[in-house]
């Protein structure tokens, strides 16, 4: 008999003990789950930060500084107007762009143009999204822009004229001058080679661009100027020296080609993203990936 009680209170004190000790029958301290809870919340929300992080650059390339001062986005019909005052927006595709609405800080710096040889607007142009279209001669004048000793800008378009004429064709530059020598700008030379230039300096790729969709970007610092093409460093870095800053930039083209010496200009713009600050290399690296998404280049 005693054998049998002393058998049974062993047994009652080993499932006791299993019990206390969280084996099978284990029991959770509520602390615990707490803080594995409140640790996974927290690991939740900062993935969803990154993701929204993320998404923040998929929808604008115009907001990683207050710098941004120009933005033109073609793929935007609701900035693009078949008037010069920016009133009656376009609704059909090959219609008239007087009006290219500038949504960047510096608002009140319209592409404008009341009569000649203006944009229009190409519907599913590139990438199902809608541009604007230059042919022969057209081109839209900046209000007010000019060009400065720091820059940073971004363009998405496509050259559809084969490139020809002496310098080639402009995707934009100014009004006054028969040379780079005191320009801004960029272009396509008779090779279908992309050139940046800024105040004397010119880099040059090597590469026939022609009929391609492209991402330039220029960079304009520190008493240099520098282009990446679709992303990738490319040509030499050049000084540069005094700019013009008289005349009217035009987008489409420049006076010198478009007037009565050069090839006439023939682009599809997609987007045009001005800086007037330089931005750091993981900056320029996500609006370039985001252009670069979006336009299917």
């Amino acid at each position: 008999m005693t054998q049998f009680i002393v058998a049974t209170l062993f047994l009652i004190f080993v499932s006791l003990w299993g019990i206390s000790s969280c084996g099978p029958g284990m029991t959770v301290n509520p602390e615990d789950e707490n803080t594995s809870s409140s640790s996974s919340s927290s690991a939740v929300e900062e993935s969803s930060d990154s993701v929204d992080e993320d998404v923040s650059i998929q929808n604008n390339a115009c907001e990683r500084s207050p710098g941004c001062t120009h933005w033109f986005d073609a793929s935007d019909a609701s900035s693009l107007y078949t008037d010069n005052t920016c009133t009656t927006s376009v609704s059909s595709d090959g219609d008239d762009v007087k009006c290219f609405e500038n949504q960047g800080s510096a608002s009140t710096d319209e592409l404008t143009r009341a009569a000649g040889f203006i944009g229009s607007y190409e519907v599913a142009e590139v990438n199902s999204l809608s541009t604007v279209g230059f042919a022969t001669n057209a081109y839209l004048p900046f209000t007010s822009y000019v060009p400065s000793s720091t820059e940073l800008q971004f363009m998405v378009a496509k050259l559809t004229a084969s490139p020809s004429g002496s310098p080639g064709r402009y995707l934009y530059g100014n009004s006054g001058t028969t040379s780079t020598d005191d320009q801004s700008g960029v272009g396509i030379d008779n090779n279908g080679y992309i050139n940046v230039f800024h105040g004397g300096g010119i880099v040059t790729d090597s590469t026939n661009n022609f009929n391609n969709v492209i991402l330039i970007t220029k960079i304009v610092s520190s008493g240099t100027v520098s282009m990446r093409v679709n992303g990738i460093d490319t040509g030499t870095p050049a000084s540069v020296g005094t700019i013009n800053t008289s005349n009217v930039y035009y987008l489409g083209s420049n006076n010198y080609n478009s007037g009565s010496a050069g090839g006439a200009e023939n682009w599809d713009v997609g987007e045009i993203v001005f800086y007037n600050t330089i931005l750091d290399d993981d900056e320029i690296e996500a609006i370039e990936t985001h252009l670069i998404n979006k336009w299917g280049i």
